[in-house]
């Protein structure tokens, strides 16, 4: 005769070991708002000076983006907002109007500009944290 508690084991530790995979990562941040500055190159401007504002709270992760071309007689700024979520290190920015970005978080807070796959960029620019970003 068979031992019943064999049956009903052999299920119970296959739940318990697809229990114990590596959790999904989660960003290193505590704040419900966390932002990044920085500048990058123009070929057009003088620069562009960048703000990334991510925040995340009633089940929504949302980012907004306001980027300065900075220009001889002041700067022009354009937003660009939307949802955003953490991909293993990556941060991906998917604008309302159907933009993507991509940044690598690196290990002191900053974020360097990718490519959509994660690859680096010839011309990345990085943004240096500013506020809510866990160091």
């Amino acid at each position: 005769m068979r031992n019943p508690t064999g049956i009903v084991a052999g299920p119970a530790i296959l739940l318990l070991l697809s229990a114990c995979g590596s959790p999904s990562p989660e960003p290193p941040v505590q704040a419900e708002r966390m932002e990044w500055q920085g500048m990058q190159h123009c070929a057009d401007c003088d620069a562009i000076d960048t703000v990334l504002v991510l925040s995340h709270g009633d089940g929504e992760q949302r980012f907004e983006m306001i980027e300065t071309y900075r220009l001889d007689g002041g700067g022009e700024p354009f937003t660009d907002a939307g949802a955003w979520r953490y991909d293993d290190t990556l941060v991906r920015l998917q604008g309302d109007d159907g933009s993507l970005r991509t940044y690598l978080l690196l290990g002191d807070g900053r974020l360097q500009s990718r490519q959509a796959d994660g690859r680096a960029e010839r011309a990345a620019h990085e943004l240096q944290p500013v506020a809510g970003v866990t160091q």
